[in-house]
């Protein structure tokens, strides 16, 4: 959605009314691509930037207009772009960009040591090898492509020689597919003792054991599970690989390895019935991943289970929609449902918090078990404001615990202090 680009963009404008605006990613590809031309129109004029990159990838598309904006020179020459004109915008023609992976490394020394400070994403491959019916993600990326581990180990070299980088987050969709490749980086890891702290998204289906514990040893700290439901029937429908057996496996080897646990759940996805949410609830209390999130099915109109829409009895669009068995309201009160209901696992707040706050509390010296107990009392407020209750005993002694909670102690801003 559109919302904390448009604050971003407003924020900026309110501070600096000269400074050129630039806007990619995907929202905008999937904006240009799906939407009619007044559509399209009224969605960049909201969101008020004044040029947007128009690429599944755009790097070589934004150099292209940082150097035409340097040098004063007109950018409708300039593919992959949407800029102001008049009061509107003008799309200039697609055109294919592939970066590759290897000739584009980063390079760390550009910027001084300090300026890194202790957090870094990083990315070791490009789009996703797999077909989920909810995702149009590999079909906007493209092929599946890595780095070898000796480039990977390279880039490690190069962010360990910094002297500030603590903890990082392999941004990679499928980061341990193949699995042998994973492997020979865990080992690596572990050979060249970096004493990273590390997270990443996981594939249960491609993993075992023994890579949960190389991931250990290589210092992985937490895991985002694309876990979706806990329907075997479900996943199916979804063309996911993966079946809950393969979480019902994962998930305690995880907790056993120390590694935190993410599960994001899926809620109304065509053929979602009130049985296969129970499943989900069931499942999740089963497992019990210290965290877990449910999201509102999104119709995207790219995606491949929409091609399939007559025969799912599917209309809407967006968190608007109908089909077959469910709607999006029935699914909106399950979404609700779980949150109130679940015990074994704590909601995680996405509203600028999700999983690598986490990371960020540990390495200012929260221990994990006070981050959850934060968590904890957060959601039992939020359930009490749900229920109506917004003053008395209860929900004062709610606050009084969230206040408890996220106080940092004398040990913990030592330990905050010696990782700045």
């Amino acid at each position: 959605l559109p919302f904390p680009v448009r604050e971003v963009v407003s924020y900026i404008r309110q501070r600096n009314q000269r400074v050129k605006i630039v806007v990619g990613g995907p929202y905008i590809l999937n904006l240009v691509k799906s939407s009619t031309p007044e559509a399209l129109d009224a969605g960049l004029r909201f969101i008020d930037a004044d040029y947007y990159v128009v690429s599944a990838e755009g790097e070589s598309t934004f150099v292209q207009l940082l150097t035409a904006l340097k040098q004063g020179r007109d950018v409708a020459d300039i593919a992959n772009l949407a800029y102001r004109d008049g009061r509107g915008y003008r799309l200039t023609p697609a055109v294919n960009e592939s970066n590759s992976l290897p000739d584009n490394a980063v390079d760390y020394g550009l910027f001084p040591r300090q300026e890194y400070g202790g957090f870094l994403s990083l990315r070791t491959a490009k789009s996703c090898p797999f077909s989920c019916a909810f995702c149009n993600f590999p079909e906007i990326a493209g092929k599946y492509t890595y780095l070898p581990v000796e480039l990977v180990e390279r880039e490690l070299d190069a962010i360990h020689a910094l002297g500030t980088v603590s903890t990082l987050t392999f941004v990679d969709d499928t980061f341990n597919v193949p699995k042998r490749r994973f492997r020979e980086i865990l080992q690596m890891m572990i050979r060249k003792g970096y004493g990273f702290r590390w997270n990443c998204f996981y594939r249960s289906d491609h993993g075992d054991a023994e890579t949960i514990a190389l991931m250990r040893d290589a210092g992985c700290e937490g895991v985002f599970l694309g876990i979706e439901s806990g329907s075997d029937r479900m996943l199916k429908a979804m063309n996911k690989t993966a079946s809950s057996r393969h979480y019902r496996e994962a998930i305690p080897r995880l907790r056993d390895a120390g590694i935190v646990t993410n599960a994001s759940l899926v809620v109304g996805f065509p053929g979602e019935t009130e049985d296969t949410i129970a499943e989900t609830i069931a499942f999740v209390e089963e497992v019990q991943p210290d965290f877990f999130g449910a999201n509102l099915w999104y119709c995207h109109p790219s995606t491949p289970v929409v091609r399939r829409g007559e025969e799912l009895g599917l209309a809407g669009a967006g968190y608007d929609w109908e089909h077959a068995t469910m709607d999006s309201r029935t699914a909106i009160a399950a979404v609700e449902r779980m949150f109130k209901e679940i015990d074994g696992a704590l909601w995680l707040p996405e509203d600028s918090f999700e999983l690598w706050s986490v990371y960020y509390l540990q390495r200012q010296g929260m221990p994990l078990a006070q981050v959850k107990d934060f968590v904890r009392g957060f959601n039992q407020a939020v359930r009490l404001k749900l229920a109506g209750v917004t003053a008395g005993p209860e929900f004062d002694a709610a606050m009084a615990e969230i206040r408890r909670h996220s106080q940092f102690n004398a040990v913990s801003r030592q330990i905050g202090r010696a990782h700045v």
